[in-house]
């Protein structure tokens, strides 16, 4: 756990297809935290009793500082996460009684249109100019109904993910056995700039004695 936070933390944008909700809730902390922009994508096939589709639906959400974050979309809750941390979701009889698990398959041709719906949302981060409309912060497309809805949100008054933004290696995440902390790195850069300054003041001081 603790290298997968090391590593996402040295990514400029996270592409993310999770469906715990504990993974969910550090990527959506790292994206508030440390300014590294998620872009989340879900897929919800729903069958007939006869076992004939009845509808599949996929949602791409975008989660960064200047828009709504997972955890208020409704991606996730709190209470989810303490559950899988004291191993409710690995109870089959909890898993089997639990409706969001329910129909969650993700289905290859449904699959292809998410990624590239979720790849798309990062070009448009990137490219965005001023004129261009503001972007949403969570898209949803029905596919029995053909039919596309927008959105454009903040996080509720008071999330306290929210609360976190920018707050760097100054936080830790409070579920990781071994916190990831890069508050000394300043620090080691300046000790190199310095040694590479002294290295050569050294060299050019003999320079000037050779001479």
């Amino acid at each position: 756990e603790r290298d997968a936070f090391a590593a996402a933390l040295d990514c400029d944008v996270l592409f993310v297809a999770v469906d715990r909700p504990l993974p969910k809730d550090v990527l959506n902390n790292i994206a508030y935290v440390h300014h590294i922009p998620v872009v989340f994508g879900g897929i919800r096939v729903a069958t007939k009793l006869d076992g004939d589709l009845a509808d599949a639906t996929w949602s791409v959400v975008r989660a960064s500082p200047d828009l709504r974050c997972l955890r208020c979309d409704g991606q996730y809750t709190t209470s989810d996460v303490m559950m899988e941390l004291d191993g409710s979701f690995d109870d089959p009889s909890y898993v089997a009684g639990h409706t969001a698990n329910n129909g969650n398959e993700n289905v290859f041709p449904f699959s292809l249109n998410l990624g590239s719906s979720m790849v798309l949302e990062m070009l448009r981060m990137i490219l965005r100019e001023t004129w261009w409309p503001e972007s949403s912060s969570k898209f949803h497309f029905s596919y029995v109904s053909h039919r596309l809805e927008t959105n454009i949100a903040k996080c509720h008054e008071g999330c306290s993910i929210k609360e976190r933004t920018g707050d760097g290696d100054n936080w830790s995440y409070p579920f990781l056995e071994e916190p990831v902390a890069r508050v000394d790195e300043p620090r080691k850069v300046r000790h190199r700039v310095v040694s590479f300054m002294q290295s050569g003041l050294r060299f050019f001081n003999r320079f000037l004695k050779d001479r």
